[in-house]
């Protein structure tokens, strides 16, 4: 909540225009639950005022400690923040992206807590098990926006995993969702590394009712800009042919 206020404060004016930029829906905002992180250690400040305790903050990932100088400090800071859920929908972690492209990493993710575990989860995969029990495709592409993108144009079971390599308990939670997920990473080189390193990590585990598909786009292409570019009918033709 307080991540969410902000974002529609005018602390979050830059967040909001990047989201807007980006072709984000009001929908999408609410559906997602986006919200955003401000400069100083205004979260800290929020959760001690409503009762949770240091040690519980510590514990969640969501404040951090300067073991050197002793001060606390937000975890997040000026950082547009993307809720993650496990399969209930519960939120258990975030990812957050820098606002300033010099700012490294550009995404951030919650550290590893007794609640997350991101090699366990994909992100988006609560809303993907329920859409893909109505008909939609599971598609993995890489990144949160990819996510969204393509939740707001039709493809409801569009997951990702959470900045890492797929790993074997994210191939088994695919698997749960249905026997053919569709691979869509990203057509750069980068992205095609991680597709075969991907194809490397699923051999071993392929089974008859645990298979894995691909859609390779076009080099420098994007699940998200292929639809701005082609439409999303073009999209759906793509992973109709898969």
């Amino acid at each position: 909540h307080f991540f969410i206020s902000n974002l529609h404060s005018p602390n979050g004016r830059e967040a909001m225009s990047y989201l807007k930029m980006r072709g984000v829906s009001t929908q999408m905002i609410s559906q997602f639950r986006l919200g955003y992180a401000p400069l100083g250690n205004g979260l800290e400040r929020f959760l001690t005022s409503q009762h949770i305790d240091l040690e519980t903050q510590l514990s969640l990932g969501v404040i951090g400690q300067d073991l050197e100088k002793g001060h606390m400090y937000d975890y997040f800071r000026d950082r547009l923040m993307f809720p993650i859920f496990n399969r209930q929908g519960q939120i258990v972690a975030f990812g957050g992206r820098a606002l300033n492209d010099q700012v490294m990493p550009k995404y951030l993710n919650s550290p590893e807590t007794r609640l997350f575990h991101k090699s366990d989860l994909l992100y988006g995969g609560n809303f993907a098990a329920k859409a893909v029990r109505e008909g939609h495709e599971l598609i993995v592409v890489e990144g949160y926006m990819d996510v969204i993108s393509l939740h707001q144009n039709g493809f409801q079971g569009a997951v990702a995993p959470l900045g890492t390599a797929l790993g074997e308990m994210q191939f088994e939670e695919m698997w749960r969702i249905t026997q053919k997920p569709i691979l869509c990473l990203d057509g750069d080189i980068a992205g095609r590394k991680a597709t075969f390193k991907s194809l490397e990590r699923a051999l071993p585990l392929l089974e008859p009712d645990k298979l894995l598909m691909f859609l390779n786009l076009q080099e420098d292409e994007d699940p998200d800009s292929f639809i701005r570019k082609n439409g999303k009918d073009k999209f759906n033709q793509e992973v109709s042919s898969v």
